[in-house]
């Protein structure tokens, strides 16, 4: 960009026309025997290593890509393709991104009044083996889970709404009948000791996701196990209800 006299192959700003490479630096250094032609010697210095360390990083990172293409075609005939099997790897790589592109999320519908279908799951879910399938396929198919996330966020469209977690993961998106068998972590034991009941820490579609879909609604990591949490215990009382009724009767 710059040179002291602005000439060479490319065009460049002549230094020597601005105050701060010329006239200041002179009036600093002229006392200390500072002449023009020092100051332009030096400046010729600097601009040629500059040069020479744009040169060699420009040098080093074409023997970068040489390096890598011969390890990706290392397995072509010959160790390495020729031009030609390297355009044809590239044309299908970008049909390829492009076809990824266009398999765009489905959007949760905007009204969410009663039962919502996305992705052949219709929400909220009641049964817990549509749980189970739902953490599956949110885990080997990332446009499922792009859109169970968008659904998520779709319940909480403001900040504020952050409140609302307990009333969302528990009607919205489950039923109760579908989280009875679900607690928080394996180390806090719930209100019902049952063995088939399961840690929702180490479920995507609790965590991951969730905190996905709400991070930018001031949702933490400690927010969310609290709210979670809270279904737990409501579900676990409801559930010690009946059990209590029937042995008051009998």
């Amino acid at each position: 960009m710059y040179n002291y006299n602005g000439t060479g192959r490319k065009e460049r700003r002549p230094m020597k026309e601005y105050h701060v490479f010329h006239d200041c630096m002179l009036e600093a250094w002229t006392p200390d025997g500072v002449t023009e032609v020092n100051l332009q010697e030096s400046i010729h210095i600097v601009i040629k290593r500059a040069d020479g360390r744009k040169r060699a990083k420009l040098f080093n990172f074409r023997r970068r890509i040489f390096q890598n293409v011969g390890t990706i075609f290392s397995g072509y005939p010959e160790n390495f393709p020729d031009i030609q099997s390297i355009r044809v790897v590239s044309e299908e790589k970008l049909l390829s991104n492009r076809q990824e592109q266009q398999e765009v999320p489905p959007r949760p519908p905007q009204q969410q009044t009663g039962s919502v279908n996305i992705a052949g799951f219709s929400f909220p879910i009641a049964d817990e083996e549509i749980v189970e399938k739902l953490e599956q396929t949110v885990r080997s198919n990332w446009l499922v889970r792009q859109a169970y996330v968008n659904l998520l966020r779709s319940h909480m469209p403001r900040k504020s709404d952050a409140h609302r977690i307990y009333e969302i993961v528990s009607n919205k998106i489950f039923t109760h009948q579908a989280l009875q068998n679900y607690y928080l972590t394996v180390d806090r034991q719930p209100y019902f000791k049952q063995a088939t009941r399961k840690a929702m820490v180490n479920y995507d579609i609790f965590q991951g996701c969730m905190l996905e879909a709400w991070s930018d609604r001031d949702v933490d990591h400690a927010t969310l196990n609290n709210s979670l949490r809270a279904v737990v215990m409501v579900i676990s009382r409801k559930l010690r209800k009946p059990v209590g009724s029937a042995g008051r009767r009998n």
